[in-house]
């Protein structure tokens, strides 16, 4: 903050900040709508694969397996950890925010919560198999991840002009 009030190159104007222009309000309408659909459907993916765990008749023993699944299931953290790092990073960070959302969300409502819905209820598979079935959404996004970052599509330049 310091610098930023202190600055000779780049100064912090209180209007600039106060009434931005409508460049920047349509910028941040660009890049932020994508990032709040994406987490508000997301959420909801979440809600809704955790009511089917709920309404298992072993939904006790459900929960308490995916409360643990952590530790049973470690083969899907480098899984789960790419697919943090370019979808909520490097894609969205690149301007690639709707990319990014459509890998999120698809994997999710397509793969991830009919399969949790089909295995749970459907299936009445045992615990780690729904479990399972809630996890396979990250291997629906790692690949795609990586073929959209090798792309080098998802970089796009988000600031207005040079310093």
């Amino acid at each position: 903050m310091v610098c930023a009030l202190c600055s000779r190159h780049v100064p912090l104007l209180p209007a600039a900040i106060l009434r931005p222009g409508g460049a920047i309000w349509r910028d941040f309408a660009k890049y932020s709508a994508p990032v709040l659909v994406n987490e508000t459907l997301w959420g909801l993916g979440v809600s809704v694969m955790t009511a089917i765990m709920g309404h298992m008749a072993i939904s006790t023993e459900m929960l308490a397996a995916y409360a643990v699944m952590g530790v049973v299931l470690i083969c899907m953290m480098p899984t789960k950890a790419m697919d943090i790092t370019n979808i909520t990073g490097l894609l969205r960070a690149g301007g690639d925010a709707r990319t990014a959302s459509l890998i999120d969300l698809s994997c999710q409502w397509i793969i991830a919560v009919p399969l949790s819905f089909v295995t749970a209820l459907v299936l009445h598979a045992p615990a780690a198999v729904v479990c399972f079935a809630i996890q396979s959404e990250n291997f629906c996004k790692a690949p795609w991840c990586v073929l959209r970052l090798r792309s080098r599509k998802w970089i796009h330049d988000v600031t207005r002009g040079s310093i």
